[in-house]
């Protein structure tokens, strides 16, 4: 399996944080956002699961979308992987999904990007064992 988790946060992209390939295309819903939880771009994976055109996601609070189910608000979870060099797990999160029931995922925020002088952290919404997306 690859390695979707960003490189260090020292680190400086261009463009893009992975491959527009490995990310358009990537099975794993992916969601890129600001540190403040505004979304900047999301993969067809992540749009198939939320029921909505990426266009529509871009620009949207990330906690329109996903509530992580351990107490801690997504700008908790979000301001403590800005922190962490390395991919964080934030356990079960509840997905909200236009036309269908939530659905409980992993929630994995991976930081490290620098785009045009902004920080970008990198969501995966991961199905949880023994359940399917």
């Amino acid at each position: 399996m690859t390695d979707l988790a960003l490189p260090p946060r020292s680190a400086e992209r261009p463009a893009n944080r992975l491959e527009p390939v490995v990310f358009n295309h990537a099975r794993v819903a992916l969601l890129t956002v600001t540190t403040a939880g505004v979304v900047v771009d999301v993969n067809a994976a992540a749009a198939e699961l939320l029921g909505r055109m990426r266009y529509e996601l871009v620009q949207e609070p990330i906690g329109q979308h996903v509530l992580p189910l351990s107490g801690v608000s997504i700008g908790g979870c979000l301001a403590h992987a800005a922190r962490s060099p390395d991919a964080e797990s934030f356990g079960p999160c509840a997905v909200r999904r236009r036309g269908a029931r939530d659905i409980a995922m992993e929630l994995v925020v991976s930081s490290g990007c620098r785009v045009s002088g902004r920080d970008l952290l990198l969501l995966q919404l991961v199905p949880l064992p023994g359940r399917a997306a």
